[in-house]
C-alpha cells in the first residue's frame, strides 16, 4: 500500500507516491508489487490529467510495467 500526496497549493493535483503521507493526503494505491522509491523515499508524479471517468498520471515506464507484471 502506498499513499499519494497532493500539491500544497492545489489539492486536486497529486505530486508524489510515498509509503506514508500525513499532510496533503490525496489517496491510496494498493498493489502486491513493491515500488522502487527514489533516494528521498518517493516517486514524483510528473504529470496528472483527468478525463471524464478516468484519472491519468505519468510515472516511469519501468515502474508501470512492474506494477502490471508486464
Amino acid at each position: 500500500m502506498y499513499n499519494v500526496r497532493h500539491d500544497e497549493c492545489d489539492w486536486t493535483r497529486p505530486i508524489s507516491i510515498e509509503k506514508f503521507v500525513f499532510v496533503n493526503f490525496f489517496g491510496t494505491i494498493f498493489t502486491k508489487e513493491t515500488l522502487e522509491l527514489d533516494i528521498n523515499a518517493y516517486i514524483e508524479i510528473k504529470s496528472f490529467k483527468t478525463e471524464l471517468k478516468y484519472i491519468k498520471f505519468k510515472i516511469r515506464r519501468k515502474l508501470f510495467e512492474r506494477i502490471l507484471n508486464l
